[in-house]
């Protein structure tokens, strides 16, 4: 590690230091607590992996935008898991978890306003000890991967000589689990595959389908964010094809895949789960189901509509707005749900519990010089 590695994570060391000096003093010992955060139910959870072989001495940028840019992001008690990839012998190994440290709407002014004077004098206010448990764990993530960094004296990103990114997710599939909410998966990774399995370098999207299929994996709809990619020589167009034939066939979607982390700078305020009808003809109804992460101006992210049980997408473009008990819906596919070929789109409107509308391919005529249209309902599920 450099001189100069170590003065920047010396600092954010002191830092934590005197967040925790602070907290003593404003709410006592229990303001270090944030495990009680994961008593409560989350909408999502958060699994972020790191690629060891990515790892070079002194370059702490990306771990310094992974912790701005979740933290920005997170839900209400949303666990985080922080996961080292061993890609040259394909294991994972879990490095640190916890649960980020807030409430749902309106649960805080209600802890602000509990409780009787001697409280207000003698204990933390609810909003300041928030802040300051953040601060921890924004500080115990921090810690993690400085551990992780200090392990790699590598000078630099080469091109492996082996590199095995499938079986190091495989090895750790049992950690896609649903119980603790909708899976979304960070990856700092070049995803560069070298290994007996398969080597990405010139391999086709349907070579990924194959090998998806042939492991088994079920990703259980989580939702793929990919950053660190191009510091190899590497075609990205075709790289990035790859891992998105390989994550659809493992029943989950690549949101993005690029150099930088891209998450939305605002925390969905709600989730919501719709069963999906869509009705090709009269004879054939096709049903699956919409998973919508919805932000405070009613834009969706990370939002994923199924049909049947293979065919699945991540919406873009989506927006649920509703204006007292009257609402609307709309979106676009990206993949393709009801034919072959063709991206979707969708628009719905109604209550907040019941809407039905269109889904359509724009410019798309059918065999009988109809437009490509078909009509669509949800209805939210219990």
């Amino acid at each position: 590690m450099t001189k100069g590695t170590r003065k920047t994570l010396l600092a954010a060391g002191l830092l934590f230091s005197a967040a925790h000096s602070s907290v003593w003093a404003i709410g006592g010992v229990e303001s270090f607590k944030i495990d009680q955060f994961c008593d409560m139910k989350s909408a999502r959870q958060t699994l972020v992996y790191v690629d060891d072989q990515m790892l070079v001495k002194g370059e702490i940028q990306w771990a310094k935008q992974l912790i701005a840019k979740l933290s920005a992001n997170l839900v209400p008690s949303e666990p985080v898991t922080l996961v080292k990839l061993a890609t040259e012998s394909g294991t994972a190994q879990e490095l640190w978890k916890a649960c980020f440290p807030d409430y749902p709407p309106g649960e805080l002014a209600k802890k602000q306003q509990a409780g009787g004077w001697l409280d207000k004098i003698t204990k933390a206010d609810p909003a300041k000890q928030l802040k300051e448990q953040q601060a921890i764990f924004r500080g115990q993530m921090g810690g993690a991967l400085e551990k992780l960094l200090a392990e790699s004296d590598r000078e630099f990103v080469g091109t492996p000589e082996k590199k095995q990114v499938v079986r190091a997710l495989e090895n750790d599939l049992a950690r896609f689990d649903t119980r603790d909410g909708m899976i979304r998966v960070v990856v700092y990774s070049d995803l560069l595959e070298k290994s007996d399995l398969i080597d990405s370098a010139g391999a086709k999207p349907e070579d990924a389908r194959k090998l998806a299929d042939a492991r088994k994996l079920n990703f259980q709809n989580a939702v793929f964010h990919v950053f660190g990619t191009g510091q190899s020589d590497s075609g990205a167009d075709d790289l990035k094809s790859f891992w998105e034939a390989f994550f659809e066939s493992g029943s989950g979607s690549l949101a993005d895949f690029g150099s930088e982390l891209v998450l939305s700078s605002k925390a969905p305020g709600a989730f919501k789960t719709y069963e999906v009808e869509i009705a090709l003809s009269k004879d054939d109804v096709r049903r699956g189901k919409l998973l919508m992460f919805v932000e405070g101006d009613g834009k969706l992210q990370d939002s994923i509509l199924t049909v049947g049980t293979k065919q699945r997408s991540l919406v873009d473009d989506g927006e649920f707005l509703c204006q007292q008990k009257s609402c609307s819906l709309q979106g676009k596919a990206r993949n393709p749900l009801i034919v072959a070929e063709g991206k979707e789109e969708f628009s719905l409107s109604g209550s907040p519990d019941q809407m039905t509308g269109e889904i359509q391919i724009p410019g798309a005529k059918l065999g009988d010089g109809k437009d490509a249209a078909f009509a669509m309902s949800i209805k939210l599920s219990k």
